[in-house]
């Protein structure tokens, strides 16, 4: 996970947090657009969905946008599809791209404080954009502070994606309350 900060100055040092990029770098890769994807038949209600969500000067239209469907049907695809847009459009800075695990591992330090500071700056952006929801099972402790997450994004006309595997009726395991703002 890269977070790029710039120098500090007496003029930017309380903004450079804000405007650190949280973008997974194994997560980000240009040969990963929406004219690299493949289309069919079975795809074109999600092709669709997240050329809207990718439109950055729009309010979200779908919102959440959960992207679910069998490995290797290119869920991630299409979610680095969406990040790329947003990056040519809005810029790295307006978003936050990662999968479960790097989520898991900005939240490490587990004390209140440390987890208020990173949700802080994750809420900053305009984006939040999660793949591998399906991993949150390892990673229980993150379901409240997910439901914070999207409760602020929401909150605030903030779009949000995510990506499972199957579909979230299949997940037994998500708390009641983050099932229903996903549905």
């Amino acid at each position: 996970l890269i977070a790029t900060k710039q120098a500090p100055t007496a003029s930017n040092a309380d903004m450079q947090d804000v405007a650190a990029p949280i973008i997974s770098r194994t997560m980000f890769n240009n040969q990963f657009t929406f004219e690299t994807f493949l289309h069919n038949a079975k795809n074109v209600f999600p092709v669709a969905s997240a050329k809207e969500v990718a439109k950055a000067d729009i309010s979200p239209k779908y919102n959440p946008l959960v992207i679910a469907g069998p490995s290797g049907s290119g869920k991630t695809h299409l979610l680095r599809a969406i990040a790329h847009s947003i990056i040519e459009h809005r810029g790295e800075n307006s978003m936050f791209l990662g999968n479960i695990e790097d989520l898991a591992a900005l939240y490490q330090d587990g004390s209140p404080g440390a987890r208020f500071e990173m949700r802080k700056k994750i809420v900053q952006k305009n984006f939040f954009l999660l793949d591998d929801l399906q991993r949150l099972e390892d990673f229980p402790i993150l379901q409240e502070e997910l439901i914070a997450l999207f409760d602020a994004f929401h909150d605030n006309n903030k779009q949000m994606v995510f990506c499972c595997t199957d579909g979230l009726t299949a997940h037994d395991f998500l708390l009641p309350t983050l099932r229903s703002r996903l549905e």
